[in-house]
């Protein structure tokens, strides 16, 4: 039943550059296409009809009078992935019921940030099943057995994914009424030369096909566009956000690349205004790309999948007149909560590599709250 563990590459590529100011060029991430799940590509969801889900072994309720009369506490609700020495707390969970083999199963996610829910629902709806659905990253699954029992758990952390399953699971949990609460602890495995741990307290409603997603940006606060970003001594303010759509025919990404045209949102955090003529100019084209598009000054681009993944990072700093230094690739230093609904893109970004390029430090640290420039419609 497992999916089984793999030790996934830290990514990040270091380039620089003196001379000319010219294109930044497409980083291969290096990753390996059987680095784990295979990726669904947007738009790859099951019609959003009723299907008939097949017969499954009905489990009478367990009677338990503290969870019936307890009232729904999410702020209990707790998650800690440890690799090595890194610590990664997720504070959003949700909690679904699914068909496989024949039985009913309850499945816990916890996640940094507010996942959109509709992929899922739209695929429980039509099939009873998850199949082929992944969470964005960071995130923990726990599956439930029909007793309650962890029977398999899965993460995404600090660019590595993990997980236990058996006897490498403890904990118990119950569901009743669609609510589940429990807990479940991940014991310390070891995987070549990385140790890794993880603990869940949760105590969330029970999703199933028929549930309404909710809409996360409702009642958000703004975030202030732009940010800092430090390469050695020098400090560049990041004032100005644009976002936009556009196409990618392979698109890096953490569960091995993804190929095939794919439409992904790009945002890009600049020291001065770019040419938005030219950018445009740039999307009308057939490809529906940016690639003809330069960004001659100090700026920070991300390529956000439609999982809400970073899935490519690029910084650029110019140092003296025709002279500029880059980083690009996936990170996990990198914190990049990021929600893109109705039109909107909200997030952050933060990170600090040491030693990045010649010896010296990188750091950013910049929001954005923007509409994203829709892709234009062919003629």
């Amino acid at each position: 039943m497992m999916r089984r563990i793999a030790a996934m590459t830290v990514l990040g590529v270091v380039v620089s550059f003196q001379g000319a100011v010219g294109a930044a060029p497409d980083v291969d991430t290096g990753r390996a296409a059987n680095a784990g799940p295979a990726a669904e590509a947007p738009g790859d969801r099951d019609a959003p009809t009723t299907a008939a889900l097949p017969n499954c072994e009905e489990k009478p309720a367990q009677g338990n009078a503290p969870l019936k009369n307890a009232p729904l506490d999410k702020r209990k609700s707790r998650c800690v992935i440890k690799v090595d020495d890194h610590t990664v707390e997720l504070g959003e969970f949700i909690a679904y019921a699914s068909i496989a083999d024949g039985r009913k199963r309850t499945t816990i996610v916890a996640t940094e940030s507010p996942i959109d829910q509709r992929p899922l629902l739209d695929r429980l709806k039509s099939t009873g099943s998850d199949k082929q659905w992944q969470s964005k990253s960071p995130f923990l699954k726990l599956e439930l057995d029909d007793t309650g029992r962890p029977q398999d758990l899965s993460f995404h952390a600090q660019e590595f994914h993990g997980g236990g399953e058996g006897d490498q699971l403890e904990g118990e949990a119950i569901v009743e009424g669609g609510r589940a609460r429990g807990t479940a602890k991940l014991k310390t495995q070891k995987l070549s030369d990385q140790t890794y741990s993880a603990e869940i307290t949760f105590d969330v409603p029970v999703l199933t096909g028929d549930s309404t997603p909710p809409q996360r940006l409702a009642g958000a606060a703004v975030l202030a566009d732009g940010g800092k970003l430090v390469f050695g001594t020098k400090t560049v303010s990041l004032k100005h956000v644009t976002a936009y759509e556009n196409r990618r025919f392979e698109l890096p990404r953490r569960f091995g690349a993804l190929t095939g045209d794919q439409t992904v949102t790009t945002v890009l955090l600049t020291e001065r205004p770019i040419d938005l003529a030219k950018l445009k100019a740039s999307l009308a084209d057939p490809k529906q790309s940016d690639s003809d598009f330069n960004v001659n000054q100090s700026h920070v681009k991300m390529v956000i999948d439609a999982r809400e993944d970073v899935t490519l990072l690029s910084i650029r700093w110019e140092g003296r007149p025709g002279a500029y230094g880059q980083v690009a690739g996936i990170y996990k230093e990198l914190k990049a909560p990021v929600i893109i609904e109705d039109g909107r893109v909200r997030g952050t970004a933060k990170m600090t590599l040491s030693q990045a390029a010649h010896g010296r430090q990188v750091e950013l640290d910049a929001s954005f709250d923007t509409t994203v420039m829709k892709l234009p419609t062919a003629k």
